[in-house]
């Protein structure tokens, strides 16, 4: 995370998306001192209708990597028929609901559909590695993004083709998305019965 600041200049038309890369910086610096954390915390979970820190984890690596791979066509598209940047990202009515509603500020509970809950094992650093590669993956397609329009061409969310977001949008998803499930990560080490 080192070269975040130079790498932010590279994002240089869009900026909304400069926020996004922002903020999906500060998620990755939040899970980097989790490095700390033993196997045993990582694993801990208040009970079994609970998620632990590893369980937060790969739950946000799972989606994310699920969306950026969609991510990636819709740039593609967007390559191919030379859909270069012509205004500022701006999300739809349906986008901003959906983004508020799985979004850190959200006191709605969801239930994670089947292909983004964690697996049933045992938690330990490689969750935290797996994040980060994740995560900096999302800021390298943010810094591609930025040259092509963000809002036109649309990609399927990976549960449904029935729904649908721009670039911008799903990039935007992500990052709220993660903030939501850090905020959760941090709440379990803060429980009194979390092992020190």
């Amino acid at each position: 995370m080192g070269d975040q600041t130079t790498r932010n200049e590279m994002i240089t038309n869009d900026k909304h998306l400069q926020a996004l890369y922002k903020h999906a910086g500060i998620s990755g610096n939040t899970v980097e001192q989790m490095r700390s954390l033993t196997p045993e915390q990582l694993d801990w979970k208040q009970n079994d209708r609970s998620w632990s820190v590893g369980e937060c984890l790969d739950h946000i690596t799972n989606t994310t990597n699920a969306y950026l791979l969609n991510v990636e066509k819709a740039l593609k598209t967007a390559r191919d028929k030379d859909m270069t940047y012509n205004k500022p990202m701006k999300a739809g009515l349906f986008a901003r609901w959906f983004i508020k509603t799985v979004g850190p500020n959200s006191s709605m509970k969801l239930s994670a559909p089947g292909i983004f809950r964690p697996e049933a094992v045992e938690r330990n650093e490689s969750s935290v590695d797996a994040f980060l590669k994740m995560n900096e993956a999302l800021m390298q397609t943010m810094i591609k993004a930025d040259q092509w329009n963000v809002n036109k061409p649309k990609l399927s969310s990976p549960l449904t083709g029935l729904i649908r977001f721009s670039i911008g949008e799903a990039l935007w998803l992500q990052v709220a998305h993660a903030q939501r499930h850090l905020l959760q990560a941090r709440r379990v080490t803060e429980h009194a019965e979390f092992p020190k």
